[in-house]
């Protein structure tokens, strides 16, 4: 039968110690070996589930030890409940990875061609010595949309329009006027 009761009495060194049973209120002797190996050292107030056995001698003992809120138990029965499936598993997995790769080179695909006409379009229509023109046309492109690092741009026009026109950017660290000099200008 299945007792529980608590860890009162642990002597380490010597791998023995003493549960006190809460269906009787007697204190049982318990050996390391009674656990399950493997598992952390017994600290006193633990926990524990066991049976009773007796011995030759007439003494009694604590056998079969479980910990209370032993997860081991509990991820080694989903291991076993996994691997019973392997393939369902494992195609699931591969499913969800397959569609995450595929959504990243679609995203990827579709950053690059909206990014370039835009950096075309601004070079090409933006006459040769006038910036209040360039920044005109850049307003026709580009809308503040809470962007503020240089991370999240994708060129130099756009850096410049989302310094000069928009809130709380922290696009040109030195303050002298050129946005994302590492990245983009």
């Amino acid at each position: 039968m299945k007792m529980h009761g608590k860890l009162v009495k642990w002597k380490d060194n010597r791998g023995f110690g003493f549960i006190l049973c809460e269906q009787n209120q007697q204190e049982v002797f318990v050996h390391i070996s009674a656990f399950p190996s493997g598992s952390p050292r017994p600290k006193v107030g633990e926990l524990l589930g066991f049976e009773i056995e007796t011995t030759a001698d007439g003494k009694t003992r604590a056998i079969n030890i479980s910990r209370a809120g032993n997860t081991k138990n509990k991820a080694h029965a989903s291991t076993v409940q996994l691997s019973k499936t392997p393939g369902k598993a494992t195609k699931s997995i591969s499913a969800v990875i397959a569609l995450l790769v595929i959504g990243l080179i679609v995203m990827s695909v579709a950053q690059k061609f909206t990014s370039a006409p835009a950096a075309v379009t601004s070079q090409s229509t933006a006459p040769n010595n006038t910036s209040q023109t360039l920044s005109e046309v850049n307003a026709n492109q580009f809308t503040c949309d809470g962007r503020t690092h240089c991370s999240e741009i994708t060129s130099c026009d756009e850096a410049a329009y989302f310094l000069e026109h928009c809130p709380n950017t922290e696009m040109d660290g030195d303050n002298d006027g050129i946005p994302c000099e590492a990245q983009h200008c």
